[in-house]
């Protein structure tokens, strides 16, 4: 799931995915602004066919944080 998460966010943010399977946070990727949160969040939701809040949209700060929102919408 996290290499699936990771290619959807990499694709969005124009950037290496292995990048952003190394522990890459929001926070250090410059790419990954307020409109690319928005974009990654869509992204996600569109492909995995999940909805998520705007507590759980505000919680994505990496790819492994994102996977695991994922996994918990397929539980």
């Amino acid at each position: 799931m996290k290499e699936s998460v990771a290619r959807i966010v990499a694709e969005v943010l124009e950037v290496d995915a292995s990048a952003l399977l190394s522990g890459a946070m929001r926070e250090n990727v410059p790419e990954w602004t307020s409109l690319a949160h928005l974009r990654v969040v869509t992204a996600v939701e569109r492909e995995f066919g999940a909805s998520f809040t705007m507590e759980e949209i505000a919680s994505m700060d990496g790819v492994e944080r994102i996977a695991k929102l994922v996994e918990g919408e397929s539980a």
